[in-house]
């Protein structure tokens, strides 16, 4: 078998993304990251189990982008507004729902309905749903992120020679 991979073009690329200003090194970066998450996106949701979807977490798994870093956060993006009571003041803060299932519920006893409602309470059995589908898919990730950096440089020349 021979195996010939061509990595002419890399340096002249390298020099190119070097070349550009911050702002559209973050937006090609962040392009080539949602790019090779989308994997581990499909893996999360696949993993949640039928009951768990209902939550509205199947539908939130998604990506935010950090302001602060060239990063990309992957995850629930699931939140409810809720009053948070602190040292005597009360805010409006957004509580998140999904590592309750990833890790299991910090609540003590088993789970069980409450006397004269439906709500159940008690312990959320932990799923690891997220972690299983980084794990089935981290490999995936590392590998597709340098081809999807290259996509993402060659559209960004496509469409700033498209403007010109």
């Amino acid at each position: 078998m021979d195996l010939h991979i061509d990595i002419s073009d890399l340096n002249d690329l390298q020099k190119f993304f070097d070349g550009l200003n911050r702002m559209d090194q973050k937006k090609i970066i962040m392009s080539s990251y949602r790019k090779a998450v989308k994997p581990l996106i499909s893996a999360a949701r696949a993993n949640l189990s039928g009951h768990n979807r209902s939550y509205g977490i199947y539908r939130s798994m998604g990506t935010v982008e950090d302001p602060a870093n060239m990063a990309l956060l992957v995850g629930s993006k699931t939140n409810t507004q809720t009053v948070i009571r602190s040292r005597g003041r009360s805010r409006i803060g957004k509580v998140w729902y999904a590592h309750l299932l990833e890790d299991g519920s910090w609540k003590s006893g088993e789970r069980h309905w409450r006397k004269g409602s439906r709500k159940s309470v008690g312990r959320m059995p932990a799923s690891h749903f997220f972690e299983n589908a980084y794990n089935q898919t981290q490999d995936q990730i590392f590998n597709t992120t340098a081809n999807d950096w290259f996509d993402s440089i060659v559209q960004y020349i496509r469409r700033t020679n498209k403007v010109k």
